[in-house]
């Protein structure tokens, strides 16, 4: 830039006067409506404040924070103080942002200022960036929100005028070394603010590097960057070591959102490009979606100031001025990053990722001005430029204020009526929180429904929170244990609305929000209020949770089937994380699914009322949704298996029976009416391994499952057939399975010879299931599984492998058979044993081993269950699974009469606290759906006590 002054000359005073009634001109714009614009209070925004009141009033002290997928803090402790002097709300919190961006207002001048310390232009050119940034859409709206993010471009602004102050003083001032060790606490300080920060040192890296190797003094300039690199990282440091202790906080929302391939970072960065002045934030959430930063005026200006920067680096005479033109080609580069290569999970450009452009994005477009202005200052021989030189930055800096003022403050007000503005900021949940908060609700206990638990937005605005309980989405309703309940279930959690017609009657508040819409409803239930479901022979989960009560609705094929279910808490739960799920099982005992309350189909996933929440006496209805299988086959007889999982623990609550002995893992309902769907979605049928090929004119064989290959004789063959009706079916057909086309494992109509050609509709498909038994004489080798419809041609489907099985029929020597054998059921004989010959010490295992005899062909699958007791009877070690040969399972329901099967890995672990003494061993087998156990003669349990002891020391 030139020295020649290219518009008036504005003296210190009114410099200083002009550059605080832009501040202040900034400070309304951010400020005016604070509580209403934006509407509402974003799930983040009240994140951040529950962290700010913590700080402010609990003594919260953090580094950093690692919820919410990572926070600095420096943010935090500039609120804390606002929020402790005015208390806890929407505007204290917000207030923060509107000093914070206000102050970054008058430091954008002064950072200009001393970017160009000897420059005649630089009052006019701080006036213009200052005035830019004051009434600049973006950042006056990222002033408004309770965002860490607003911070960074404070301490960038501080940092950078620091360092030019220190680095153009140096020499000529005492105070130098102080500005520069400031310079280097605001860039530690910095690095406390946000993510995009990290990238801030790399333009000041670059522009200290051409200052040090084209400055003819560098060896005196040296001490001046020990100094600020020194404070920088005494600053930083306490984050520095945080990291090291937790280097996964580190990169966890990097990883995130980084792209994925080459492409898509490409792609990134040509979106970001145009954030200046072609195609802004597309979320409501930051801005007017797809608005620039700049308007297209702005923008010209943009462009300008940008081949005003490059002309000024290659001209520039000395090493300051070729070390702010690095700086400021280097900055919009470094600054962007952060939203161009932040495609993986989230949209680009984001207005709040490029936070990082601000305070020194507000200098290009003046510099293009300025630079205008001194370009006709240079037109000497034509009067009427010379004259404009002198009055465009005067009248850019009127026009910015009035004009571009005058719209910014219109795009408030319209960006702060939008109705989608209030609904991305959880204007719903803050309406509910502002609805709790009210002296005149009727006395019940109160439980609040919103889109995610625990709603940072409800807990920070309810002052009961502490008393209001919290639930996720809309499929569950919660009865106090006494009295009342106030249930209320905001707009993106609202109940099924086939509740709707029950509890209508119950509601008491449904404001409407913008759109017309319930904001929310309130309902108040009495104390007997119930839903109407079918009361069931209760089922009682491990004396913490009982099934009461059921609905099941008809449902088609491959649609959703709807069940609700009625509990009552019994006890405290000793898991956070009990969910409830649910299996829809045939009257074959096939179960064909296994679905989660909200219908998702992996296991135990509880978003709804965590077990953490339940209070004995509560009773729950909740609505588990059953997504079925495109291919089912229409019955009025299956049933719903549920059952009460945790994940954490990673087992099943047992059901008990009345006297409290084991009776299963689940409770079943039903039945489940399943009719035909004639249109199904082939799609989506959940095929193995696809054909479609033709079995008959009228039938084609959309594919099977066969999930083992290889088996032995005797063991099962579990097989599905996909098939679809082409055409109205005129006769019945037998469905035949075949072996090497000889050996007939199945012959009959399908669906386990229930649902006949003759009774299919045109286009429905139906999944069969078969789960046929081998022969046990069957030879060793490799066979052809096909299958024939009618008199169609068989279908080759695949090929089976089949392995000697080694049967053993003499009971071993070294094993010890006193008191033996003992039959259970008449179907299994415990014909002897192996127990540790040594002591043990608690926390050691040992291991028992059993060997059986088959009494009589069994079709049922039997579990082993093998406890060490105390003399007491009481269990101190137990395992329960199947048994098995050579650690390969081997079910009861496999075994010929008289094979002998030596099973002999059940290892006990002992407790730590176990006390010295002699136990023993007992064993049964069971039925694991109920926990029906095989009988034994002259028995009061069903298990026989092995002889001999284990003795603890």
């Amino acid at each position: 830039m030139s020295s020649r002054p290219a518009s008036p000359r504005v003296s210190h005073e009114y410099f200083i006067f002009f550059a605080g009634a832009i501040t202040l001109l900034g400070f309304l714009a951010r400020v005016i409506g604070l509580h209403d614009i934006p509407p509402g209070l974003h799930y983040d925004e009240a994140s951040a404040g529950l962290f700010v009141r913590a700080v402010a009033f609990d003594g919260y002290r953090p580094i950093f924070i690692t919820a919410y997928t990572g926070h600095e803090t420096l943010w935090y402790y500039l609120a804390a103080p606002i929020m402790r002097i005015m208390g806890s709300g929407i505007f204290p919190l917000r207030l923060a942002s509107v000093f914070i961006g206000t102050a970054t207002v008058a430091v954008t001048a002064w950072m200009a200022r001393q970017l160009y310390p000897d420059d005649a232009n630089r009052s006019w050119l701080a006036l213009l960036t200052a005035a830019i940034m004051a009434l600049s859409f973006w950042h006056a709206i990222l002033s408004r929100t309770a965002f860490r993010a607003i911070s960074e471009p404070l301490m960038q602004g501080l940092s950078i005028g620091f360092l030019w102050l220190a680095l153009a003083r140096q020499g000529r001032s005492r105070r130098w070394w102080l500005w520069m060790m400031l310079a280097g606490v605001f860039t530690g300080l910095a690095g406390h603010t946000y993510l995009a920060a990290r990238l801030f040192p790399i333009p000041l890296v670059l522009a200290l590097l051409v200052f040090l190797l084209t400055s003819p003094d560098r060896g005196r300039r040296i001490p001046g960057m020990m100094i600020f690199g020194i404070s920088a990282a005494v600053v930083i440091s306490p984050l520095v070591w945080f990291f090291a202790q937790h280097p996964e906080a580190f990169a966890t929302r990097i990883d995130q959102v980084a792209p994925r391939s080459l492409a898509e970072a490409l792609t990134g960065w040509w979106q970001a490009l145009g954030v200046f002045f072609v195609r802004g934030d597309p979320i409501m959430r930051f801005n007017l979606p797809l608005r620039p930063m700049y308007g297209w005026l702005l923008g010209i200006c943009f462009v300008l100031g940008l081949l005003v920067v490059i002309w000024d680096t290659f001209t520039a005479r000395d090493a300051l001025g070729r070390a702010r033109g690095a700086l400021l080609l280097a900055w919009p580069l470094a600054m962007l990053a952060p939203t161009a290569l932040a495609t993986a999970e989230s949209f680009v450009p984001s207005h709040l990722r490029a936070v990082g452009l601000a305070p020194v994005v507000a200098l290009y477009p003046a510099l293009g001005i300025v630079g205008l202005a001194r370009l006709l200052g240079t037109l000497r021989r034509q009067a009427l430029p010379r004259r404009l030189a002198g009055v465009v930055t005067p009248a850019a800096t009127i026009l910015i204020v009035l004009l571009n003022g005058t719209l910014t403050l219109d795009a408030i007000r319209r960006w702060g009526m939008e109705p989608l503005l209030y609904y991305e900021n959880d204007g719903p949940t803050a309406a509910m929180a502002l609805y709790l908060n009210r002296s005149d609700l009727p006395p019940a206990t109160a439980y609040a429904a919103t889109e995610h638990l625990q709603h940072p937005t409800l807990a920070f605005l309810s002052d009961r929170d502490t008393n209001v309980h919290s639930l996720a989405g809309g499929r569950t309703i919660v009865l106090a244990p006494e009295g009342d309940t106030l249930m209320l279930y905001t707009r993106s959690a609202r109940p099924h609305d086939d509740w709707f017609p029950l509890i209508q009657n119950r509601l008491i508040s449904a404001p409407p929000g913008p759109d017309g819409t319930p904001d929310f409803r309130a309902f108040l239930f009495p104390s007997n209020f119930s839903l109407d479901l079918r009361p069931i022979e209760p089922a009682n989960f491990g004396n913490v949770i009982r099934l009461e009560s059921a609905s099941i609705h008809p449902v088609a094929s491959g649609g959703v089937a709807n069940i609700d279910l009625g509990w009552r808490i019994t006890g405290v739960a000793d898991q956070p994380d009990y969910a409830f799920t649910a299996s829809l099982c045939d009257e074959w005992g096939f179960c064909w699914l296994l679905a989660n309350l909200d219908g998702t189909l992996v296991r135990a996933v509880n978003r709804d009322y965590p077990s953490l929440a339940w209070k004995p006496g509560e009773r729950l209805i909740t609505r588990m949704e059953v997504p079925l299988p495109a291919g089912l086959p229409p019955s009025h007889n299956y049933r719903i298996q549920v059952n009460v999982f945790s994940a954490a623990a990673n087992r099943t609550l047992p059901a008990l029976d009345a006297a409290g002995g084991f009776a299963g893992t689940f409770a079943e309902v039903g039945p489940v009416v399943v009719t035909r769907n004639t249109f199904p979605r082939l799609e989506t049928l959940p095929i193995q391994y696809r054909l479609e090929v033709p079995a008959l004119r009228t039938v084609s064989l959309l594919g099977y499952d066969l999930p083992e290959r290889l088996l032995r004789p005797g063991e099962h063959l579990r097989l599905a057939l996909h098939w679809l009706s082409i055409g109205a079916q005129p006769d019945d057909a037998t469905v035949r399975l075949l072996l090497n086309e000889s050996i007939v494992l199945y012959a009959g109509d399908p669906v386990h010879g229930t649902y006949p050609l003759t009774q299919w509709a045109v286009g429905e498909a139906i999944t069969d299931r078969y789960d046929e038994r081998l022969p046990v004489d069957l030879e060793p080798g490799q066979y052809r599984l096909s299958v024939q419809l009618g008199d169609g041609t068989p279908v080759v489907l695949d090929t089976l492998t089949i392995e000697p099985s080694n049967r053993l029929f003499e009971i071993p020597g070294d094993v010890r058979t006193t008191g033996m054998p003992v039959v259970f059921g008449g179907q299994v004989a415990l014909a002897g044993f192996t127990l540790p010959v040594r002591d043990v010490h608690p926390g050691e295992s040992v291991t028992v081993g059993l060997v059986w005899r088959s009494e009589a062909r069994s079709e049922t699958s039997y579990t082993v269950f093998v406890h060490l007791i105390d003399a007491s009877g009481q269990i101190v070690a137990q395992l329960d699974r199947t048994p098995a040969v050579g650690n390969q399972p081997y079910d009861t329901d496999l075994w010929l009469p008289g094979e002998v099967i030596v099973d002999d890995g059940y290892v006990l672990s002992l407790p730590d606290d176990l006390a010295p003494g002699e136990y023993r061993v007992r064993v049964g087998l069971y039925l694991p759906e109920n926990g029906q156990r095989l009988s034994v003669p002259d028995t009061t349990d069903n298990a026989v006590i092995l002889p001999g002891v284990i003795r603890v020391r």
